[in-house]
């Protein structure tokens, strides 16, 4: 059967979705959304109150990728506590868990998939198609959507499979354990406070004069989904022991300099002093073979939150959701080039305009 959230072609899908949880013939509700509602996240948790012999499990596709505003955040954390404080005969996991790429807390993809399973006493009911689990995937005032209904043991097999291989694979985490949850705006929230701590001098003068290295940030830049200006979605922090997955900082930054830059008798080597055109100070260092590493010292966000926040201030990039810094990012900004000034030895000043002229 084919369902769609148009009127006289199946009707509203919420309705069908929550008919189908409160039927006493469900034991377990298999669900993987890549987005997912406050709204819908709510309505779930209220009925799951009034129905305690089904075991859930949901599994969100895109929240680690581009994080979740807070409501969502706190109403999902909330859900996943009942869930967790729930006691089945049968079904000892149930909960709420964010899709990871990796078992390392990877964040370069997403999952965008969209299944329900309703594991029921005579069989088995799986709706695949294009609803999130939202108001606008959901309802009948919401987007278009089509979905299929299916009972068959093939296509209940491969759901099952799935779904147990985001598991056993660890690339779906329980939500509670991951630390540091990326929140859509805290990242620009943490920039500004940053920033305001951050060293603030005056702005240099007549750095033009000064001998200087190129490096072009836009080099190689979409195949570099998990390093360089996008490390925060490559491999974070797991511990075995605990299982808590800490996934990277929006603003962790690391540059990777190509041979012909490092060969650069103006490119820094080792540990330097750094002032950027604008004003901010910070030290910087350059390590690695080759010294390819180029990186604010102790610190992987300094050189990001100046780095993005000019991306960021330009309107070319966001964290709301967090985005890849891409090819097209340099496009919309109207340039690449990084321009690494030297006025001495024992510092840098970094110069990023958005008018190539202007280097």
């Amino acid at each position: 059967m084919i369902i769609t959230n148009t009127p006289g072609h199946g009707g509203d899908l919420s309705r069908h979705f929550f008919l189908n949880l409160n039927s006493s013939a469900t034991e377990r509700v298999q669900m993987i959304s890549g987005y997912v509602g406050k709204e819908s996240i709510i309505k779930l948790h209220r009925e799951l109150q009034k129905n305690d012999w089904v075991a859930v499990e949901m599994v969100i596709g895109m929240a680690a990728k581009e994080g979740l505003n807070l409501h969502t955040y706190e109403a999902l954390i909330e859900l996943h506590k009942h869930l967790q404080s729930r006691k089945h005969p049968r079904y000892k996991r149930q909960g709420v868990f964010v899709f990871f790429s990796g078992p390392n807390g990877e964040r370069a993809r997403g999952m965008h998939a969209k299944a329900y399973r309703f594991e029921q006493s005579r069989g088995n009911k799986v709706i695949i198609g294009s609803s999130n689990f939202s108001f606008s995937g959901l309802s009948l005032d919401g987007n278009v959507e089509m979905n299929l209904t299916d009972s068959s043991s093939a296509v209940t097999r491969e759901f099952v499979r799935f779904f147990d291989e985001l598991h056993a694979k660890k690339l779906a985490v329980p939500i509670d354990r991951v630390a540091d949850f990326p929140i859509r705006g805290k990242a620009g929230q943490s920039r500004r406070s940053k920033l305001a701590t951050l060293v603030k001098v005056r702005g240099p003068t007549g750095f033009k004069s000064q001998r200087f290295v190129d490096i072009d940030l836009a080099r190689n830049i979409d195949r570099q989904s998990r390093s360089n200006l996008n490390c925060c979605f490559g491999k974070g922090r797991w511990s075995r022991v605990t299982g808590v997955v800490k996934p990277r900082d929006w603003y962790e930054v690391e540059l990777i300099s190509s041979a012909d830059v490092t060969s650069n008798r103006n490119y820094p080597r080792g540990e330097f002093d750094v002032l950027t055109s604008d004003g901010f100070a910070f030290r910087g260092v350059t390590n690695g073979d080759n010294y390819k590493n180029f990186r604010s010292a102790d610190d992987l966000k300094l050189l990001g939150l100046w780095l993005k926040g000019v991306l960021e201030d330009a309107g070319v990039l966001s964290d709301d959701p967090q985005e890849l810094v891409t090819s097209e990012t340099f496009e919309e900004y109207g340039n690449s080039v990084l321009r690494v000034y030297r006025p001495d030895s024992r510092s840098v000043i970094l110069h990023f305009p958005r008018d190539p002229k202007d280097l």
